[in-house]
Parts: structure tokens; C-alpha cells; sequence
């Protein structure tokens, strides 16, 4: 009986030919050019969309529609809401100019990224770990980092219920400003997380006095989250779903691991990191485009439906409102 031996000599006939030379890849300390301080992100929603990439540009084709093309170098991240194609090649492209790929949750939550490996190097990432270890003096480091984030997405909430006409605004805007403060002296994080619920808690008591006749039929009513139970609050969380792409693109700039942040604890698909960095820019951002959007009546008042467990879902042209609103935001 002939019986194959894997650790016997390979006869000189039958050696392989030489493998050709592997590219070394790119040298962390020569980084290639990134994207062009003008880039903006490109946010796919179409589930039958082809994104592809050609002579430095992005291109996206749907059948029976026309293509949209954006040149490559202005293009700083690509965010794919569902489950359109986009080709290895294109994603090699930008991976290879610094861009990420996003892809995320129909809702728009992101659930996984690519980033180039030559631009995440490991010190800052080192550092984020040990920040969240340990720390010096009385307050660790980690829960300092947690409690400046609170601090300022009250502040800037602060900012928002400035600019608005409402009914004891004065009041309130102190109120708040005691509550950063409070935040910023949080002994730990069950305690820091109490002083964010109570200023959210007065925050949203008067979120529908900041939405006009404009808006229709849209009104607040209560927050609700999982799922959101009212057209509104299936605006606010698909305006932070995008909002977290984004600063988990920054996270992946920066080489910090998105899943370990100091504010929201660490679960199993959780950009924790992301999560943590977005709170300050909720109010300024996510809150005030959807305001925005409201107060235009740019919104469809039927642009909305109802899902499994009475959740509320966004028509996509709805969404694609939206998502511009949120951009020219990030842009000034």
C-alpha cells in the first residue's frame, strides 16, 4: 500500500517553481497622500446600487438611473447603508489614499469597517489602552476623559436651547451649566451617567418647543429609543447612527480601537470609542440637522412606516434629506 508521507522529501522534479517577491507593503513613516481637505463622505443607500472605482474617480450605477461619479481624492469616507455591491478593487482604492469603508445597518448603524493598516499606528492605540486601565492622581485617567465628553455635550446642549426662544430659558440654561459642572466632578461613572440622565431629562422636556408649525404633524411627544415609536424619534436615531459612522472614521484615522471607549461600556459590536466621541456632537449636530430639516418642512409628513415591535422607519427620500442636512453641518 503506497501511502502519502507529508514529511518525505519532495523529489528535485517535482519542486516548485520560485515564488516571485511579495510586495513589502507601505512603510508606515512614508504615509501616502490622504484625500483632499475638501472631501466629503458618500453615503450609499440603494440595495441595488455597484459602487466601483475608475481613472480616480468613485462611481455609482443603479440600473435605470443615472450614474453618479465623485473623483476619488474627494471622497473621505464611503458608507454603505444596507447591502449595495462595491467592488475589491474600488475598496483597495481608498483603502489606499486613507479612506475608510463603512458599512452599515439598513437603520444606519454601523457595523463593521476597512481601514488601511499603513495609517493606524500602534502608539495612540497604546495609549487608549492604558488610559482606560489606569490613571494618575486621585481620578483615573479613563474616567476623566468620560467625564469632559458628559461635560461637553451638556454644554453644547447649553448652546442649542441658547438659540432658540423657550419658555424659562434662562432657567434652564443655568440649570445646565451646573449639571456640566456636576459631570466633570462625577466620582465614577454610575454617578456621571446619573447627571447626563437628569440634564437630558430637562433637555427633552422642551425639545418640542424648539420644533415649528413648519414641521406639521412631526412632534417629539418622549424620547424613545429602542425602538423609536414616533417619526421624530426615528429621525434623531438615524441622525446619531450617522453621526457615529463618522467619528468611528476618525477613530480609525487616529489608529485608536473603536470597541474600547471610557463612557459606554464594551459589548459585542459596540464602536464603544465612536460612541463616547459623538455625545459632545449630538446637540450640534445630529439634533440641530433634524431641527433644521423640521422647522424647513423639508421632511415628507408621510415619508414614514411602521415596523416589527412598533418600530418607525424613514422613507429613503426622507433619509436622503437627512443625510444632507447632517453633512452640510459637518461641513461648516
Amino acid at each position: 500500500m503506497n501511502l502519502w508521507n507529508p514529511f518525505a522529501p519532495t523529489p528535485p522534479a517535482e519542486q516548485p517553481s520560485a515564488m516571485p517577491e511579495l510586495d513589502p507593503g507601505p512603510n508606515e513613516d512614508e504615509l501616502r497622500p490622504g484625500p483632499a481637505p475638501a472631501a466629503l463622505p458618500v453615503h450609499v443607500l440603494a440595495g441595488d446600487a455597484l459602487v466601483r472605482c475608475g481613472e480616480g474617480r468613485l462611481i455609482i450605477e443603479r440600473p435605470d438611473e443615472e450614474t453618479i461619479e465623485r473623483p476619488l481624492s474627494f471622497v473621505s469616507a464611503l458608507h454603505v447603508h444596507g447591502w449595495a455591491t462595491v467592488t475589491a478593487p474600488c475598496i483597495r482604492d481608498l483603502l489606499g489614499q486613507g479612506t475608510p469603508v463603512v458599512w452599515r445597518s439598513p437603520g444606519g448603524y454601523p457595523v463593521g469597517y476597512s481601514a488601511p493598516l499603513d495609517r493606524a499606528g500602534l502608539t495612540a492605540r497604546r495609549m487608549q489602552y492604558k488610559a482606560a486601565q489606569s490613571g494618575s492622581g486621585s481620578k483615573p485617567t479613563g474616567l476623566q476623559i468620560a467625564c469632559e465628553f458628559v461635560a461637553a455635550k451638556i454644554d453644547n446642549t447649553r448652546e442649542l436651547v441658547r438659540r432658540r426662544e423657550l419658555p424659562n430659558r434662562e432657567q434652564l440654561r443655568r440649570s445646565l451649566k451646573m449639571s456640566a459642572r456636576k459631570a466633570l466632578r462625577a466620582r465614577n461613572l454610575d454617578e456621571l451617567r446619573g447627571y447626563e440622565g437628569s440634564a437630558a431629562a430637562l433637555y427633552y422636556s422642551v425639545f418640542d418647543d424648539m420644533i415649528g408649525a413648519q414641521a406639521g404633524d412631526l412632534s417629539f411627544e418622549n424620547r424613545s429609543k429602542r425602538p423609536p415609536r414616533n417619526a421624530l424619534n426615528a429621525m434623531l436615531s438615524y441622525a446619531y447612527a450617522v453621526l457615529a459612522g463618522e467619528c468611528l472614521c476618525a477613530v480609525a484615522a487616529a489608529g485608536l480601537d473603536p470597541r474600547l471607549g471610557f463612557l459606554h461600556s464594551e459589548r459585542a459590536g459596540r464602536p464603544a470609542l465612536a460612541l463616547d466621541i459623538m455625545e459632545p456632537f449630538r446637540p450640534l449636530v445630529a439634533e440641530a440637522s433634524v431641527l433644521a430639516g423640521l422647522n424647513r418642512g423639508q421632511f415628507a409628513q408621510d415619508g414614514f412606516s411602521s415596523g416589527e415591535g412598533g418600530r418607525v422607519l424613514m422613507s429613503g427620500h426622507n433619509r436622503k434629506i437627512l443625510i444632507g442636512l447632517l453633512e452640510q453641518r459637518l461641513d461648516r
